[in-house]
């Protein structure tokens, strides 16, 4: 908790400066690998792009994060889209917005029946042309859905059978991504019946999901008050510093001090899986309450609470899992932006500056939450905070939530907010980062292949990324 921020300042002693470059690098290698490389950002431009809730059959409230696929977003409404029954407003949707036409339309939109999702929660994930996600179903057990963007065609897949299974997702599924573990999923909810050292306790749990199983959900763990249970608005991560492994981190509610906790569960062992790897302490000196899901690079993860902090609204925090060091980077505040939401996104510029972004939900100049970056190889935490957008809660929307989203050539975040525009019930906005002049910036495409692009029509050159056999990190070779 010593340490303000990822860079040492001047006058640091030799052993410092080489664990700061060791710690820039090892973000700089990871991210380049698993990120989009962006502009560096000079200023940035917003955009009102859709308001929710202009049609009886429109979805309103939009929750979780958008998800990008070409030029078209992908998200879902936690209520609205009522068809038919002109009394029933409708149980949420899912949508797609084509930022290149700026035309929105609803592509499924959930009633409350005995075989079929409703309340949508969490994000959706993408595997091809599959959008995959989960409902609350108003306050029943859950279920899993999919959706086919090449068809146009929705499937209803499992609902949870009882709460030992599992109830009330949480958050989105993540995909296995080993050679040969594709078909298998990872999630958690908020509610569980299982043991524990204090009796039988509804903490949720670790479930494994598999859509073509005979059974598809297969509990992993029950949490209990030592690690869980966990957000309700972030998912796991699987460790990126190998194709092959078998770690998932998370974050949670509990821990020693009660107050929220990072965790371990190795998927590949069936002793000692579950592993407590940090407890938040709470008050000015540490967060408390962690938020979203944890960002990777390299042994770093990045994440959010949204209490405890020098002013008790949040904290943007760091922590090695290599050596459970953790350090809180940013402490929010009631005038720039307080209770963050959901998790954070990584960008680095080419210039090789690592910059993070996030939302807060409340805080800022009319107290309608806030777009802010940190740039973690700044030398002063005083200035590597900045609030990019502060929402007015009119036209322009407020109480942002989900993540942000970032355009394939890093030019532009993509997010929603739950409340206002122009019939106040959300809207789809677009934040534009302008680039320094004479910057140049990377493209992600298919296949790894990155395509660098200089400014004043340049000839372009490629760069292809290559696997690292002895640890499993991106490499970049200029062809």
């Amino acid at each position: 908790m010593s340490i303000p921020t990822i860079c040492h300042p001047p006058g640091a002693t030799r052993t410092e400066q080489r664990l700061r470059r060791q710690k820039r690098q090892a973000i700089l290698a990871v991210a380049a690998a698993i990120s989009t490389i962006a502009p560096a950002a000079k200023a940035a431009n917003f955009t009102t792009l859709y308001s929710f809730g202009g049609a009886r059959t429109d979805g309103v409230t939009p929750c979780g994060t958008l998800v990008l696929s070409g030029s078209v977003l992908y998200g879902m409404t936690c209520w609205g889209g009522g068809m038919g029954d002109p009394t029933d407003n409708g149980w949420g949707t899912i949508f797609q917005y084509d930022t290149s036409s700026h035309t929105e339309a609803v592509l499924h939109a959930f009633n409350n029946t005995d075989y079929e999702a409703c309340v949508p929660t969490g994000s959706l994930l993408k595997s091809g042309s599959i959008l995959y996600g989960m409902s609350s179903d108003d306050d029943a057990l859950g279920s899993f859905f999919k959706y086919d963007t090449s068809t146009n065609t929705y499937t209803y897949l499992h609902r949870f059978v009882n709460e030992t299974e599992g109830q009330t997702p949480d958050g989105a599924l993540i995909q296995d991504y080993r050679p040969g573990y594709n078909s298998t999923f990872y999630g958690t909810t908020g509610d569980a019946l299982g043991p524990s050292p204090f009796g039988s306790v509804n903490d949720g749990n670790i479930f494994q999901f598999n859509p073509s199983a005979p059974n598809p959900v297969t509990n992993l763990y029950y949490f209990s008050y030592g690690g869980g249970p966990p957000t309700t608005d972030g998912s796991l991560i699987q460790d990126s510093r190998s194709q092959h492994s078998s770690m998932l981190y998370g974050i949670g509610g509990g821990g020693n001090y009660n107050a929220g906790a990072i965790f371990q569960y190795d998927t590949s062992t069936s002793e000692t899986p579950f592993v407590l790897k940090y407890s938040f302490a709470g008050g000015p000196n540490d967060g408390s309450t962690p938020c979203g899901s944890l960002i990777q690079a390299g042994s770093m993860v990045y994440g959010m609470t949204s209490t405890g902090g020098a002013h008790g609204v949040g904290t943007i925090f760091e922590y090695n899992l290599d050596t459970g060091a953790e350090s809180i980077l940013h402490s929010f505040d009631w005038t720039h932006g307080r209770v963050p939401v959901d998790s954070l996104v990584l960008v680095l510029s080419p210039d090789g500056r690592p910059t993070l972004y996030g939302m807060t939900s409340s805080g800022g100049v009319h107290n309608d939450g806030t777009v802010f970056q940190y740039d973690l190889s700044s030398n002063d935490p005083a200035t590597a905070y900045k609030v990019l957008y502060s929402f007015t809660g009119g036209s322009d929307g407020g109480y942002p939530g989900g993540s942000l989203t970032l355009s394939a050539d890093g030019s532009t975040l993509y997010g929603v907010t739950g409340d206002g525009g122009a019939y106040g019930d959300g809207t789809i906005f677009a934040l534009s980062l302008v680039p320094e002049p004479g910057t140049l910036s990377l493209l992600v495409l298919a296949g790894g292949t990155l395509l660098l692009r200089r400014r004043h029509n340049a000839a372009p050159q490629r760069m292809q990324r290559m696997t690292s056999p002895d640890n499993g990190l991106g490499r970049s070779s200029m062809k």
